[in-house]
């Protein structure tokens, strides 16, 4: 049972961190260009809508997979390889 419940939680960890990154810039996208559209800054020029994204939180999500997997492993090596010696 705590194999499971641990990958839920792995799994949950990683959603927050990848989908909330992106979310997080989608949303800072959306104020700017908010911003940016009502003439409210002087020399808006022709831009209507623009947005970057970064793949920061998709990198970071990847990276905390692997170090959690690594630890999954480690534990599984260590439940198999007890009282061998």
């Amino acid at each position: 049972m705590g194999t499971n419940a641990s990958g839920t939680t792995r799994r949950a960890w990683f959603a927050i961190v990848g989908i909330g990154g992106m979310l997080a810039q989608l949303a800072q996208g959306v104020a700017d260009n908010a911003i940016h559209t009502t003439g409210r800054l002087p020399h808006g020029g022709g831009m209507t809508f623009a947005m970057t994204f970064t793949p920061l939180p998709l990198v970071l999500m990847l990276v905390i997979a692997l170090i959690g997997e690594a630890f999954r492993r480690g534990v599984e090596l260590r439940d198999d390889v007890e009282g061998l010696v």
